[in-house]
């Protein structure tokens, strides 16, 4: 699909150059010199975003891999007792996992997102100056068009939500799991046991 919206952009073939003018050939030119940084651009775009789902897809696998251990190590309960309160191994593992999460996350926002969005901008100029010389409305271009739809909201249909909005909802998830990790093996092994009947 992406290589049918390049065949659109690049359009027909450009007539012969013993046939323009000068001026026509400056034009033809130049169009075909934004085209191509449009295309390179958009690859960009793509090389970025692939990064970020890798990011997320390695931060997923660890987070599982955490709590994983951590619910085995509950089970097996094994602590280290301070006095009479009790520290689960499954406790440490889930802030191990929290510090690893931070890393995925400083790595996916701070530095690979904002890559992303400046790809984004990138693309949204060019095309901006590229629409109107192929008959288009800028807005109707690819790049404009992900960012229209981008915006949406799952939650709320009149509310825009950004991309970075989104990226941080996602790794809020991930701590909320590790901090329930956390309080669930403190309270079960610092909670007195109940009488069985």
């Amino acid at each position: 699909m992406f290589e049918r919206i390049l065949e659109l952009f690049r359009g027909p073939a450009p007539e012969p150059i013993e046939e323009l003018t000068a001026n026509d050939s400056q034009s033809s030119s130049e169009l075909a010199g934004l085209a191509k940084q449009w295309e390179v651009v958009v690859g960009v775009q793509k090389h970025f975003n692939d990064l970020e789902w890798r990011i997320r897809s390695l931060a997923l696998t660890a987070l599982t891999a955490i709590v994983g251990f951590a619910v085995g190590t509950s089970v097996a309960n094994k602590f280290i007792a301070v006095g009479t309160f009790k520290f689960g191994y499954s406790a440490f593992l889930g802030l191990l996992g929290a510090a690893i999460w931070t890393a995925f996350f400083m790595s996916d926002y701070k530095w690979y997102h904002p890559m992303l969005g400046g790809a984004g901008l990138a693309a949204n100029a060019l095309e901006t100056k590229l629409g109107p010389r192929l008959g288009l409305d800028p807005g109707e271009m690819l790049s404009h068009q992900i960012y229209t739809a981008s915006k949406k909201s799952a939650w709320r249909k009149a509310h825009e939500t950004h991309s970075s909005q989104k990226l941080r909802v996602f790794y809020l998830v991930g701590y909320l799991i590790l901090a329930a990790l956390i309080v669930w093996n403190l309270l079960d092994l610092n909670l007195p046991p109940q009488a069985t009947p």
